[in-house]
């Protein structure tokens, strides 16, 4: 029996971890299957544009760009999370347009539209693309863009935040660590020497030299809101809003009131 246990213990254990391994990218970057014609289909209905731009190593990104009307020249850069589309910010999108702004939201590598594998370099690549079709091919000044990273999207903004010059960011339902989380989900595998996306956001908070809205909900299952309250101490300039009664699931600044409040003071405030 304890010649049985000692075999099949560590192959279990390690049959777990070698699962957990392979299935990494799949579990952090599951993509909708939605077709590109069917977001095309819902472009056109919305009357939003679509774009598509190359990343500096090659992969075509997909997008939807939408001009404020009348055109106040200042836009929101939304970066989505992991399980979502182009088209799943509508109710931010709508909100996004009442205020005068201008809103512009893209397809990772491998999500629905764009070409490529996710991977997190993969992803802060696009974010730059993104970043340069907005100022470069658009024409957007980057004091007059707002990054709004929501979910996984949080972990992307932060880092294109460290490296550009927009004139805020948002970060709404967001990690400290995605490598914290994945331990937390397995906490008898070394996951620091298994996980491909560490995301850890609080070691970039600090480079991040523009004023920050942080929203989290203290029901978030998905993300504990103890990681919005250790990340808010990392940036130099926070408010920091926290709601109740909202799943991870929920767009905070179109579903909850105090939410909406902050958020729209926030933009109009630093985007007048």
């Amino acid at each position: 029996m304890l010649y049985v246990l000692l075999t099949l213990v560590p192959l279990t254990w390690g049959a777990y971890a070698g699962l957990l391994y392979w299935l990494q990218d799949a579990m952090v970057y599951p993509a909708p299957g939605v077709p590109k014609e069917q977001l095309d289909q819902a472009a056109s209905q919305l009357g939003v544009d679509t774009f598509e731009t190359t990343t500096d190593d090659g992969v075509a990104i997909y997008g939807w760009h939408r001009r404020a009307e009348p055109d106040q020249a200042k836009l929101i850069l939304y970066l989505h999370g992991n399980g979502e589309t182009v088209a799943s910010n509508r109710p931010l999108q709508q909100l996004a347009h009442q205020e005068g702004f201008g809103f512009l939201t893209f397809a990772y590598r491998g999500y629905p539209g764009s070409g490529g594998t996710s991977s997190q370099q993969g992803l802060l690549r696009d974010a730059r693309a993104a970043w340069l079709h907005a100022t470069d091919d658009l024409g957007y000044d980057p004091a007059r863009i707002v990054l709004h990273g929501r979910s996984l999207g949080g972990g992307v903004a932060i880092a294109l935040a460290a490296e550009t010059n927009p004139r805020a960011m948002v970060l709404e339902s967001t990690f400290h660590s995605m490598l914290e989380l994945a331990q937390d989900q397995a906490p008898l595998v070394p996951v620091s020497l298994l996980f491909r996306s560490p995301f850890e956001s609080f070691l970039l908070a600090p480079r991040v030299g523009v004023p920050v809205l942080q929203l989290h909900s203290r029901d978030d299952q998905i993300i504990p809101v103890d990681h919005a309250r250790r990340l808010k101490e990392r940036f130099a300039e926070v408010r920091y809003v926290e709601t109740e009664g909202h799943s991870h699931q929920a767009v905070l600044p179109a579903e909850d009131a105090s939410a909406k409040r902050a958020y729209l003071l926030f933009l109009n405030e630093l985007v007048p």
